[in-house]
């Protein structure tokens, strides 16, 4: 695109371009045309000028599409050269899949083998673990583990669809999947591939409730008594998980911004730890989405005290990410806990952290687009709402007042209701203040005058609800 625009600019001043500061032109004081001056002359001027500048668009479009052929064929060759084509295909097929999911996951839905189908499918690349001895080279590891996280939102936009009753997955195969995303969630090197575990996960319990949540509930008590156990016993070189806070952290956040309405609806039970890895026997209570805020205080201020021996600030930013994504989920415990706004706050002063502040500012921007897409979500929701609700019919135009009066919409019926009851608690309460039947009669005057206003304000008249309501009172006098 920059040798097109480069070539015209030299073409252009070949051809009585603007003179350079040596020419006779410019010696005589003569000014060049500016070039956003209209093109003076006939419309066959005019036409030609119009017609050069699309040559000039055309030929940078060129250009522009020879290089992005040229880059992505480079890329392609590249991938191939240090995955294999097989690798490179299936990460290909995977991805398309993903792009499917994410267009209409009913297309899946209703294909050949329905939702079950692409679920088997894509659960044996749950299987590819990247852990920390993993001696393979690294776009192999990132190749794996973006088919790993391809097929974890494959699975979750399924079991998404399956929440509504529709396509439901087997239970051995819901069972195999939760047995396998735990293995990723406790010893996958990529945290964006934890973050996908974790979120496959919950939307498994969604359709699957009985047979996920337990796991979820154990999984997230086992990681806030793993770091509670250091806590409790003094953070220092020789801390068991001292190596591990950050990935800790930040799985247990996770769980609290995906998984928080189960996390606070079994807050307290006790429940099996899923791993013996924790220094616990037997059940563990389960913990609150408060809990581990609490929990992420103490580990903040802990990095904050300054001990020798204690927390890293890596740990500290590890522990204000865990709280932006808790915050995600339970905004209200923002305010509701003690200095813990102040604390959000104290982050972004100038004499703070810059990685505290970007992690703070991170924080706000996650929470803004989240309550986005809510907004989103619950604005579609109504308008498909209001679309399926039967329409009214078509009015058409009044030949009489009783017609009128007849063929009102609900909105004229809502407010004649209205009237009615204001109507007859004024009457109600005339009664019970007078006890007599002539002040009986009077409050009803008084009753009978109010409605009668209020159809005359509004323009509407209602002459069969006032004579009902003028017996009523003549047999109450009587």
């Amino acid at each position: 695109a920059a040798a097109a625009a480069a070539s015209s600019a030299a073409a252009g001043a070949g051809a009585g371009g603007p003179p350079d500061a040596g020419s006779p032109q410019r010696q005589a004081g003569a000014v060049p045309p500016s070039p956003f001056a209209r093109p003076q002359g006939d419309g066959e001027a005019a036409s030609a000028c119009a017609q050069q500048g699309d040559n000039e668009q055309e030929a940078i479009s060129r250009g522009a599409r020879s290089n992005t052929h040229t880059a992505a064929a480079a890329t392609v060759a590249a991938a191939e050269a240090s995955l294999g084509r097989a690798e490179l295909q299936q990460l290909q097929c995977l991805l398309a899949l993903h792009a499917l999911c994410a267009a209409d996951v009913g297309v899946l839905v209703q294909a050949h083998g329905g939702a079950a189908y692409f679920a088997r499918g894509v659960a044996p690349y749950f299987k590819e673990l990247v852990t920390v001895g993993d001696k393979s080279s690294t776009p192999s590891k990132r190749a794996r583990s973006e088919r790993v996280i391809c097929a974890m939102h494959i699975v979750a936009a399924l079991a998404g669809r399956a929440e509504g009753g529709q396509a439901r997955l087997e239970a051995a195969l819901v069972k195999d999947l939760v047995s396998d995303l735990q293995l990723i969630i406790g010893r996958h090197l990529f945290v964006s591939v934890v973050s996908s575990a974790v979120q496959c996960m919950c939307a498994l319990s969604r359709p699957h409730p009985n047979l996920v949540t337990q796991q979820i509930v154990g999984l997230a008590a086992r990681y806030h008594l793993m770091l509670e156990n250091d806590l409790n016993g003094g953070i220092t070189e020789t801390s068991p998980y001292r190596g591990m806070y950050p990935k800790l952290l930040f799985i247990l956040g996770n769980f609290c911004r995906y998984a928080a309405h189960i996390l606070d609806r079994y807050a307290g039970m006790q429940v099996e730890v899923p791993s013996a890895s924790t220094t616990s026997a037997g059940p563990t209570q389960a913990v609150s989405c408060r809990a581990c805020l609490l929990l992420f205080l103490d580990f903040f201020l802990q990095g904050c005290s300054a001990q020798p021996g204690g927390v890293t600030p890596k740990v500290t930013e590890a522990a204000l990410q865990a709280m932006g994504l808790l915050f995600t989920a339970r905004p209200e415990l923002m305010w509701e806990e003690r200095g813990c706004l102040a604390l959000l706050e104290d982050q972004l002063k100038p004499t703070s952290l810059l990685a505290h502040k970007a992690r703070v500012l991170q924080n706000l921007i996650d929470l803004l687009k989240a309550e986005e897409e809510g907004l989103v979500i619950r604005q579609k929701k109504v308008e498909e709402e209001y679309l399926a609700q039967p329409s009214f019919g078509t009015l058409t135009a009044p030949t009489s007042l009783a017609t009128t009066t007849s063929a009102a919409p609900p909105a004229a019926a809502a407010s004649k209701s209205i009237k009615t009851a204001s109507a007859t608690a004024s009457h109600g309460r005339a009664r019970a203040v007078n006890g007599s039947s002539n002040r009986g009669r009077g409050a009803g005057r008084g009753g009978r005058s109010i409605a009668s206003s209020s159809s005359v304000a509004n323009g509407t008249v209602a002459p069969k609800l006032e004579r009902s309501m003028s017996d009523a009172r003549d047999g109450e006098g009587g």
